[in-house]
């Protein structure tokens, strides 16, 4: 029975990183037996799309996803913090990918779940909720897409680095994150994935056959989430 897969902030910066090459390692592996691959947001440390050109740094994994659809894969992208306006390529020719902004609602075997990057969640984060809208309004798009590629990816790994000394401070993202499933526990959702903490969870309420799972990262976990045969099991790639 073909899987469905989940993965999550892999922040690819650099052509020859080790999180690309063991992702690239990774779609190789699940090619041959995946029906769908979720990708739940952060997969680049920076991606906003471009019209007719994709980054020169991250063709390896990108070649991979076109294997991916090639063979017959299912392509699910959900935005991140860090990549949004994804662009011709994932939207439309070659990858064709299914594109959301916020969030996935979908069955697995009549169990309901949602599915979203997990960067909303903490409401109270007044800055970074203006933030995100002002980043993916169309002026930032526009504007965008007319400075060099190479230019704008230099701007936005100062801007990545920023980013990620704040996020490090914030130790109660976790809970923050654990309680937002609890409480679309209570909403009638059975399974919550997230990602964004890079702190891989798997929490099951047996009373209520309730499901949180965090996907972690590729940066120092390397996990992912399978799904077949009505099991979900978290797992960490360790490489071909």
């Amino acid at each position: 029975m073909r899987k469905t897969v989940c993965i999550s902030d892999a922040h690819i910066k650099h052509l020859k990183s080790r999180e690309q090459n063991l992702l690239c390692s990774f779609i190789e592996a699940i090619k041959a037996d995946t029906a769908t691959l979720i990708m739940v947001g952060d997969i680049f440390d920076f991606w906003v799309g471009f019209k007719d050109v994709v980054y020169r740094e991250y063709i390896p994994i990108l070649n991979k996803f076109l294997e991916l659809k090639e063979s017959g894969t299912e392509i699910i992208y959900l935005e991140g913090n860090h990549d949004f306006h994804m662009g011709d390529f994932f939207t439309d020719i070659p990858l064709s990918a299914r594109v959301l902004k916020d969030r996935l609602e979908m069955e697995f075997d009549g169990r309901k779940a949602l599915i979203e990057h997990g960067d909303r969640v903490d409401t109270k984060d007044y800055g970074y909720i203006l933030l995100r809208w002002f980043l993916r309004t169309s002026l930032v798009n526009s504007i965008a897409g007319i400075i060099p590629p190479s230019l704008l990816l230099r701007f936005a790994r100062r801007l990545s680095h920023t980013s990620r000394n704040y996020l490090g401070k914030r130790h109660h993202q976790g809970e923050i994150l654990k309680r937002f499933a609890m409480k679309k526990w209570n909403e009638g959702y059975d399974i919550v994935i997230l990602g964004h903490s890079h702190s891989p969870e798997f929490i099951y309420d047996n009373g209520r056959n309730k499901l949180y799972i965090n996907l972690g990262d590729w940066l120092e976990h390397f996990t992912y989430l399978e799904y077949c045969n009505g099991d979900f099991n978290l797992k960490k790639f360790t490489g071909s």
